[in-house]
């Protein structure tokens, strides 16, 4: 929440009726995605640089019925490749009736864009393409959840760690016109590489000295000379 003005000053009697504050032609950048429904505005006024209500809060409401749009979103920003699950969600929304081609890419830290399909399997493509060709939808259609899920660790593009964008749209059929503004959505995948932590102990035994340190997984024993002054540069799992 943010003021219309700041440390505004008003005269006593101060009156204003029916004044065109704010207008837009849709669609506009607010939301990014013009979602249908019903939006409220409230207005009211406060103490400089406080929460206190000088007025009463008024409200008005209006509805909207926004272009169609598919939407991206993961349900995670950061994924392990070891053991998490990724998990893609779609929200659409077709106020009208319509045919469409019905994009939904990502593009994998390689640099290729891949096609997330069912059964938690990807598709490379060395070409942009619909995932759903020239599908008709009923105005009034609507989804909202899981439209891809893959268990880490996976085949390619998720046997790479890094950043993946994903983008979804509605298109006019054959072309690359949208129907609505591109959703987006960004995660990543980080890789539980095994090194060793800080060491804890340090014996010595008749054949070297041995240095015992930890990872998140087990407890490694090394037994280290050149670095240490002993000789030769070597070091030895024992």
């Amino acid at each position: 929440m943010w003021p219309l003005a700041t440390e505004l000053e008003l005269e006593s009697g101060f009156e204003l009726y029916d004044y065109p504050w704010w207008s837009s032609t849709l669609p506009c950048q607010l939301p990014p995605i013009a979602r249908s429904g019903i939006y409220t505005l409230r207005m009211a006024a406060f103490d400089t640089g406080t929460l206190d209500l000088t007025s009463n809060i008024s409200t008005a409401e209006f509805i909207l019925n926004g272009g169609p749009f598919v939407d991206v979103t993961t349900d995670k920003a950061t994924y392990s490749m070891d053991g998490d699950t990724v998990v893609i969600s779609l929200d659409v929304d077709v106020p009208y009736d319509l045919t469409a081609d019905v994009y939904v890419l990502m593009l994998a830290p390689d640099g290729q864009f891949w096609l997330p399909m069912g059964f938690g399997e990807a598709t490379c493509v060395s070409n942009i393409a619909p995932i759903i060709p020239s599908i008709t939808l009923d105005g009034g259609f609507t989804f909202s959840g899981p439209a891809f899920v893959a268990s880490l660790p996976a085949d390619a593009p998720f046997d790479t760690p890094g950043q993946f964008t994903l983008f979804s749209a509605l298109v006019e059929p054959g072309t690359l016109t949208p129907f609505s503004d591109i959703g987006t959505a960004t995660y990543r995948t980080i890789s539980q590489a095994r090194a060793l932590v800080p060491i804890f102990c340090v014996s010595c035994r008749p054949k070297g000295i041995y240095i015992a340190a930890s990872d998140a997984r087990s407890l490694t024993t090394a037994k280290y000379s050149g670095s240490l002054g002993l000789g030769t540069e070597s070091a030895v799992r024992g």
